[in-house]
């Protein structure tokens, strides 16, 4: 099966969800073992769409699948490389963290980089959270002198996604990548594990009974982990999509199974049937999706941004 990847535009994050959509229908409906990824059609993608093409093939390979790639002569080919497209970055060893810190430190971007869920700790902090510090540093180094309220909202959004990865997904890593833009900065997080609605199996309190359900559940903070503070705090989903929406005028979007969710200035907020129109495109665990206007003005009304009145 031969597949030409289309370009992709920077401002258009509905355009890059359809594609990515669109792609794991075709591969999910076809017989072929082989699946060939032509880009020589394209000129630009977006690190939204590698991360998450990147988070797809690992699932076809890990169904058995051959995948292969025709890459472009020209600087698309030199970014693919650069952010890791084919095999990720997997922290923390020693080559991989100077490597990491050297982007950072050069580059307006991080590529797509794997996070250990399980481990020995490294000096007495668990190896999941040593490699998030890692990433912070580095975010911190790219953005260099943000507005006040960046150094609030990106620990925030780390920690609690982050949470989500480690105590939910039951997957070996983590998946993260990061490019600061002109006009905004993209955040991918993501997971091949277990996915929203299977979160849920283990919860004491709340009981979807499908998966655009436990999409619902997850956008009004009822929590899948099964301790009871919180029910009574924000949520790492809910919470995080209402700062990154009410508070930035930023854009969060989540796809896990079959079923997505996004919110923002330019989007009706709700959930979406991916199935309804892509029967056979499936995503095996979650991938969030953050887009961050970059504004040296900003100021945040947490209260405000949270509130759910």
């Amino acid at each position: 099966m031969h597949i030409y990847i289309p370009p992709q535009r920077l401002n258009s994050l509905g355009s890059t969800l359809k594609s990515l959509f669109q792609i794991a229908h075709i591969v999910g409906a076809a017989p072929e073992e082989e699946v060939i990824l032509d880009f020589t059609k394209s000129d630009f993608l977006n690190i939204v769409y590698i991360t998450g093409l990147h988070c797809l093939v690992k699932q076809w390979s890990g169904k058995g699948r051959t995948i292969r790639y025709l890459y472009p002569s020209s600087s698309l080919r030199s970014y693919l490389e650069a952010v890791r497209f084919e095999k990720g970055l997997v922290l923390p060893g020693t080559q991989e963290l100077s490597h990491f810190h050297r982007i950072s430190t050069e580059k307006s971007y991080l590529p797509i980089t794997y996070l250990p869920c399980y481990g020995e700790r490294i000096n007495d902090t668990p190896l999941f959270d040593y490699a998030w510090n890692k990433v912070v540093e580095a975010v911190k180094r790219i953005l260099k002198t943000p507005a006040r309220d960046y150094w609030q909202i990106y620990p925030y959004f780390f920690e609690e996604l982050g949470n989500n990865v480690q105590e939910h997904s039951h997957a070996l890593h983590g998946i993260f990548s990061f490019q600061c833009y002109a006009d905004f900065i993209q955040v991918v997080i993501a997971d091949c594990g277990r996915g929203i609605f299977e979160s849920y199996s283990e919860s004491p309190h709340f009981h979807p009974n499908s998966e655009p359900e436990a999409f619902d559940f997850a956008m009004q903070g009822k929590s899948a982990k099964n301790r009871p503070e919180n029910e009574s705090r924000g949520f790492g989903i809910s919470t995080s999509r209402d700062i990154l929406v009410n508070g930035t005028a930023g854009i969060y979007a989540l796809w896990s199974g079959q079923t997505a969710y996004v919110e923002g200035a330019t989007f009706e907020r709700g959930v979406f049937p991916v199935n309804n129109f892509f029967p056979n495109a499936h995503f095996q665990g979650c991938l969030s999706i953050l887009q961050i206007p970059r504004r040296e003005d900003l100021l945040i009304d947490f209260e405000k941004a949270t509130s759910k009145a």
